[in-house]
């Protein structure tokens, strides 16, 4: 199926590479709305891909791009891609994050690839970039999406922390993730700083493994070093073990 036009807001990026040619609608294969983007095997086109129009995007924001590809090879080197260029203010390249650049598990199948990436400082706008590369294979990409993602971190505990005063921190020097880079590990830190006025949910886990009879141990959330979300127990020999929960469902910061 030719068109003499790609999808509204998108323009053809790779040398020598046409619509039409070597990038097409394919109303064959696609996963929903009865038609995907066909990359067609072609040379000495290079890399053809599609690029979005540029979209204001604010320096360590999150975003979550997805996208479902479809390949006719799983030889390796025969990538497909599907990332977001970043631009700065005026409006030329910065860098670029990849969230898939690589060989598809199965040939000619649907598969669903996505991933978070933060906006880098200096970045104004962004543009969603996906396609294949050059080689004797066709790809094909369709329900491409980008949305922001909620700012957001989650860091625990590598190892037990000693706890014998009042009031003492527990210090998460771990980060599992953090969208946004808000949350400092560094010692004497350990806390997260929110950006911006607005809601947010925060929660936390706490385990003993070793309490004192009638000692009396508790967690709490603190915001600008003050007790929220405040959770006490009296613990004892049988508590030892057991999980605590602290959890704020809606905070105005």
């Amino acid at each position: 199926m030719a068109t003499t036009y790609p999808p509204d807001g998108y323009s053809v990026e790779g040398s020598g590479v046409s619509w039409g040619t070597h990038i097409d609608h394919d109303t064959a294969q696609y996963r929903s709305g009865g038609s995907s983007i066909k990359f067609i095997s072609s040379s000495p086109a290079g890399n053809p891909s599609l690029m979005s129009e540029s979209y204001p995007v604010v320096s360590g924001a999150p975003i979550q791009l997805s996208g479902w590809v479809r390949s006719s090879s799983t030889t390796a080197g025969d990538l497909a891609h599907l990332a977001v260029v970043w631009m700065d203010a005026a409006n030329t390249y910065l860098s670029t994050s990849f969230v898939f650049q690589d060989v598809v598990t199965a040939a000619n199948t649907w598969e669903r690839k996505s991933g978070i990436v933060v906006a880098p400082s200096g970045a104004y706008y962004m543009r969603v970039y996906f396609g294949k590369d050059t080689g004797p294979f066709n790809a094909g990409w369709d329900d491409v999406r980008a949305v922001e993602f909620p700012i957001g971190c989650e860091a625990g505990r590598s190892g037990v922390q000693s706890i014998t005063g009042t009031g003492e921190k527990i210090e998460l020097a771990t980060e599992n993730f953090d969208y946004g880079g808000y949350f400092d590990n560094s010692a004497t830190h350990y806390h997260f700083t929110a950006p911006a006025f607005g809601l947010y949910s925060m929660k936390g886990f706490c385990r003993w493994s070793t309490v004192v009879a009638g000692v009396e141990v508790s967690l709490a959330i603190r915001i600008n070093g003050v007790d929220i979300g405040y959770q006490k127990q009296v613990a004892n020999p049988a508590a030892a073990g057991e999980w605590q929960h602290v959890f704020l469902p809606a905070q105005i910061l």
